[in-house]
């Protein structure tokens, strides 16, 4: 119960970017906060029965310490996560704690998202759980819903690192788990520029999340981004404001069409040369690569393929 009750205040920054708090008041909060996090880790290195509970506990607790408490806190719990998943019993938990201490590093570093010393600790702490989690007892959706986090509060890190690393890979899960990051991405504003195109009547008073989880209202979601309907973000692109360029990644923006563009070559030579894609047409050793295949190809009206510029577009699909 208190992991919940306190889990917000992390997407919030609270109490940390609140001003006019008493000082003493604050202090005594932050140490608190300090008390409880020890007693609660010992408690639940002590009894393995009460991990479940203790971890996800000590995590949020980590990341509502004070700032000078904070990097070395983040840190040592970052070290301790990553060490603790070589258990698989433990592995999924861990993944959902490490989840927190990225949400909180990132809000916390919110101004300086793109400095060196930020993708750096991302790169440090992201990726070898990202590669953790692909050895097994992490689905596919826990792994999305960690990169949506991470596409949420910085989307230049996720789309020009783990969807650039992923989509290089052979794995299968790993390409879809990207594409669809890339389409949440693709059809996603600054909330700030939601709340704008919704006062001028552009946009729906209500859309979903960068997560696809919930409906709310843009200016009281505690995403950063939001997405939109395919059709409000088709109007964008056509008067020349792709969803790239509102959230400050539109450089990447050529990256990623060329990685899309050999895709979807690629699946065209393997897929294209069938009339339909039904299970009778396509030979079941090929069958695995149509949902990929048709992940690029919903892409497509976002982020044109680099080759599409002289083409006909349908001459890439089934005649």
């Amino acid at each position: 119960m208190l992991t919940d009750i306190l889990t917000p205040l992390i997407r919030k920054n609270q109490p940390h970017s609140c001003t006019g708090l008493n000082s003493a008041l604050l202090a005594d909060w932050y140490n608190q906060i300090l008390r409880l996090k020890n007693d609660i880790g010992q408690w639940a290195n002590k009894h393995n029965k009460h991990i479940l509970v203790g971890y996800p506990l000590v995590t949020v607790l980590v990341c509502l310490v004070d700032k000078q408490n904070y990097n070395s806190l983040v840190d040592s719990m970052a070290d301790f996560l990553a060490k603790q998943m070589k258990n698989k019993e433990y592995r999924s938990l861990c993944f959902k704690c490490l989840n927190q201490l990225v949400i909180s590093s990132l809000v916390r570093n919110a101004a300086a998202t793109t400095s060196p010393s930020v993708v750096a600790w991302l790169d440090k702490i992201v990726k070898p759980g990202l590669s953790a989690a692909r050895k097994g007892g992490i689905s596919t959706q826990e792994q999305q819903d960690f990169i949506a986090d991470v596409a949420d509060l910085n989307p230049e890190y996720c789309v020009g690192s783990i969807v650039s690393d992923l989509l290089q890979m052979d794995s299968m899960d790993s390409q879809l788990i990207a594409l669809r990051t890339l389409h949440l991405v693709a059809t996603s504003v600054p909330r700030d520029s939601a709340a704008a195109l919704e006062a001028d009547g552009l946009a729906p008073r209500r859309s979903i999340t960068l997560t696809a989880s919930s409906a709310s209202t843009y200016s009281s979601s505690s995403k950063q981004m939001v997405q939109l309907p395919t059709g409000v973000i088709l109007d964008l692109i056509r008067t020349g404001h792709h969803p790239f360029d509102l959230q400050g990644i539109a450089h990447l923006l050529p990256r990623v069409q060329q990685q899309i563009g050999q895709l979807l070559l690629q699946y065209h030579r393997s897929l294209g040369v069938y009339l339909s894609f039904t299970s009778d047409a396509v030979p079941k050793d090929r069958q695995a690569h149509l949902g990929l295949f048709s992940a690029v190809i919903c892409l497509v009206p976002f982020l044109k393929p680099e080759h599409w510029t002289a083409v006909r577009p349908l001459d890439f699909l089934p005649s």
